[in-house]
Formats: structure tokens, sequence, C-alpha cells
């Protein structure tokens, strides 16, 4: 059991070196230009984001380069998002609000994609805060690298120690992403800050898998990936998307939930094999727990933090997150439990969003 725990943590001590690199090997993009050949147009969907749509509407209003057009695509919301969204029409001349005929947030993204005019779609989420120079910082990053999907930087922004671990937690899968693309191997992107050409959108409309209510983020990535589809990470602070975190135990693990649920369809071997490992790695210390092992329990949790910590705290200092490294161990700690958890249920949770 100790050779096989011992196996088990070196291939994981490998991974995130791969990680390390990819992330070492991206560099640091400043905006060239201020004129762009390129439209853009931004897309959020929303359902019940009354709360949350003003903040984020506030951020776009605000942008050093404005967009082609903002298309809100209102998912039959039943609070009062439709108030703000008629408010806010009248502040933004650009704005363009979108009533789709189809239920949850793919279909209704489909159908706000499809309603935008411009050739770069940016894609956040109605609960987000962009910087003032989202649009122009992604805007130039298109004309200068001539890509074809861009992953953007997402941090999740925090005010006491739940949330900090939270933060750290989401900070190690997007710097996970980060480096994979990095290494030219993406396995990770989330819709919280996406943009790429509406016409490498169109040609892969199809493979939304229309069955689940949610993933289109990852599977317009990987259906970019076999099509060899030119695919970067953007590291700029300028373009980074602030995230708020859950503020239950029960929602953050719904959302974990909801995020596994898609993994039955992931076809991509790159996915999948880091999957298997970080399946491995959570349900190891486990066992061993379960044997009567809590030496050797402990051992994988104390080598596991050492080896992410080394990683985390580098990108950290980049999301200027630097203070959330200190939950490092209690979120090593639950690590183990949470994954397992999520990654099994997810898989027979009743999709929905």
């Amino acid at each position: 059991m100790v050779i096989f725990s011992l196996i088990i943590i070196v291939i994981y001590a490998i991974l995130v070196c791969w990680f390390y690199r990819g992330w070492n090997k991206i560099p640091d993009f400043f905006v060239q230009q201020t004129k762009f050949p390129l439209s853009v147009s931004v897309v959020v969907c929303a359902h019940n984001e009354e709360e949350a749509l003003p903040r984020l509407l506030d951020s776009l209003s605000n942008q050093s380069c404005s967009p082609y057009e903002i298309v809100v695509v209102n998912d039959h919301s039943t609070d009062g998002t439709a108030i703000v969204l008629d408010d806010w029409k009248w502040k933004m001349s650009n704005l363009k609000v979108v009533n789709p005929k189809g239920r949850g947030k793919k279909k209704s993204l489909a159908e706000g994609i499809t309603a935008c005019k411009g050739e770069i779609i940016l894609q956040t989420d109605a609960d987000c805060m962009v910087s003032s120079k989202w649009v122009e910082t992604i805007s130039s990053s298109f004309s200068d690298k001539r890509c074809d999907l861009l992953i953007g930087p997402v941090a999740m922004n925090y005010s006491n120690c739940w949330e900090a671990a939270q933060s750290l937690e989401f900070l190690s899968l997007v710097a996970s992403g980060a480096g994979a693309a990095g290494n030219e191997r993406a396995i990770m992107c989330n819709g919280a800050n996406l943009a790429f050409k509406k016409d490498l959108w169109t040609r892969n409309a199809g493979k939304q898998h229309a069955e689940l209510l949610s993933g289109d983020d990852m599977f317009l990535l990987l259906a970019a990936k076999k099509e060899k589809a030119k695919i970067l990470f953007l590291k700029s602070k300028e373009a980074i998307v602030w995230t708020y975190p859950c503020r239950t135990l029960l929602d953050f693990i719904r959302q974990r939930q909801r995020w596994a649920s898609k993994s039955g369809s992931y076809r991509d071997a790159d996915v999948i094999m880091v999957a298997l490992g970080v399946m491995a790695v959570a349900l190891t210390p486990i066992v061993d727990l379960l044997f009567g092992k809590w030496q050797l329990f402990l051992g994988m949790i104390f080598f596991k933090m050492i080896v992410d910590f080394i990683f985390l705290r580098k990108v950290s200092v980049f999301f200027s997150l630097e203070k959330s490294m200190n939950m490092i161990f209690f979120v090593e700690l639950l690590y183990p439990f949470y994954i397992v958890y999520c990654g099994v249920s997810g898989l027979f949770r009743k999709k929905s969003w």
C-alpha cells in the first residue's frame, strides 16, 4: 500500500510539474494597438440575476474599448431581471436583450450567439465583473495572436476564510487549465471568460450535447481542439474576470456536482487522463485512511500540499491572491473527500441550471 501511494503521488507531482512548465511558457500579454479590425459582441446568459446583473452591466458600460454590441439573454427569469435590463437599455445604446424560446443555459446561449453580429464572441456570466480594459485586451489579443479560441483568466473574490478556501480551490482549476493550454494540450476553460470566433461556434454548434443543460464552454473547447484550431490562454491582468464564491457548503457541493455531471460525455484523451490522475490522488489517501493507515494518509496530504504550494504560489502572484494561500492546509485536508464525493455523485445528479 505504501508503494502504491508513493507511485500515485509521484505521478501527480509529474502532472503538476507539467502544468507549471506550461504556465511558464505563456508570455504576459500587453495591449499593443487601439484599433481592431474585428467586430466584437459580448454575450451573457442571465437566469434570475436581478442582484448581480447591474454590477456586470456597470463594468461593461465603462470599457476603454466599447464592443459592437452587448447581448444579454434573459433565460425565462422569474425575478426582476427583465426590469433591470429595461432600465439599462436606456443607459447603454449597444445593449440588446434576447428572450429565448428554449430553456436552460445551453439553449439560451445558442440563441444569444446566433443573434450576435460580431466576428468575435466574448462570453461571460451574469454574476461576474470585468475590468475596464477587458474588451480592449481580448480584442487586441485576437488581432495580435490570430487565434480561434481564447481562454481568459478567471479569479474569485473573497472576504472571509470560507470564501478564501473556495478562491484557492478555484485558482487550482484555472491554473491547471492555463498550464495545459500553455503546453498546447488544452483541457479546461470557463464560460465566465471565453472568447472565440463566431464561425468556430457555428461549425460546432451541433456538438454541444443537447441532452445536457450545461457544458457549452467545455464542449466548444474540445470541438475546437479536435479540429486543431488555435487555442491560447490569455495571461493578462487586464483580462481577469472576477466571479464570486458560493454562499454555503451545500451550494458549493451542488456546483461541483454540476461540473462533474458532464464528465461522462468527455472523449478527449488529455481530459480523461488528467481526470483519472486527480481522482487517483484523491481516492488513494481515503483508502489509506479506511485501512487504518492514518500516517500514510497524512503523508499523502502533506506531499500533495508541498507540490501544489510551489505551483499555486506562483500563479497566485499573477492574480494577486497570495493571501488565499493561507488556506492551503484546510483545502488539502478536505480535498480527497469532496473530490471523490462530487465526482461520483455528480454522474448521477439530475442536470439543471
